[in-house]
């Protein structure tokens, strides 16, 4: 089972992310993204939200406290990536689950 470090580290990979893309989306340090990589630093909570919003996935997903997640596809045309760009991405992801939240109400409420 993985850990905390090596699930924030296979998400940033497998989005396509340096640690460098991801320390400027987070306004933190390249040496801070490693450190939560290597699970040296403190993830706190803006962190984790902004991490939650970019991945689509839960932040007990991001804590190795639930191994459900279901990654929204999307695909960048470009290797460069601004944190404008990560910051549309959050957004459209905040978007996403905030339907996805509604929609189970919608079914809970119908049941």
């Amino acid at each position: 089972m993985e850990d905390r470090g090596e699930r924030l580290r296979r998400l940033r990979t497998e989005k396509g992310l340096t640690s460098h893309d991801l320390s400027k989306y987070l306004e933190i340090s390249q040496e801070d993204v490693e450190n939560l990589e290597n699970n040296e630093g403190k993830l706190n909570l803006t962190i984790l939200t902004k991490l939650s919003d970019l991945y689509c996935c839960s932040e007990r997903y991001l804590l190795c406290m639930s191994d459900e997640y279901e990654p929204m596809a999307y695909a960048f045309r470009s290797d460069n990536h601004t944190v404008d760009d990560l910051n549309a991405i959050a957004k459209i992801n905040q978007i996403y689950k905030n339907m996805e939240f509604l929609l189970k109400k919608e079914q809970e409420l119908e049941n």
